[in-house]
């Protein structure tokens, strides 16, 4: 008999594909959950579509923990808004331009309602 619940050990993967302006660069958003709660989390900005993925902080941008961020596109610019800045990698090679803004909860509340941002 199949179980619906999932193993202790199982993770949840997340993608989303962001397409430049002229079609010729794709950015990927990808987060993994895992835990006994799935209370643990990574996300990366890179430019690997690969569903396996081990976070590489010279070549993407790397979240670690829950905290979420909202994001919009601007020609090939990705705006990330996070309670968070994190490291620029030295050797993320893309058409795309990545700005982050840090922002406090109750500003990231009041975005969260407006259609001009993702949430993530």
């Amino acid at each position: 008999m199949m179980s619906l619940v999932p193993d202790i050990g199982d993770s949840t993967f997340r993608k989303i594909t962001l397409t430049s302006q002229n079609k010729s660069s794709k950015l990927f958003i990808k987060s993994e959950n895992w835990g006994l709660m799935g209370d643990s989390q990574i996300t990366v900005i890179s430019t690997d579509e690969d569903r396996e993925f081990a976070a590489d902080s010279t070549r993407e941008f790397v979240f670690k923990g829950l905290s979420p961020f909202l994001y919009k596109t601007m020609n090939d610019t990705l705006f990330i808004y996070s309670s968070q800045i994190v490291q620029v990698p030295p050797i993320f090679n893309s058409k795309w331009t990545v700005k982050q803004i840090e922002i406090e909860n109750p500003e990231m509340m009041t975005l969260r309602d407006s259609s001009d941002f993702k949430k993530f």
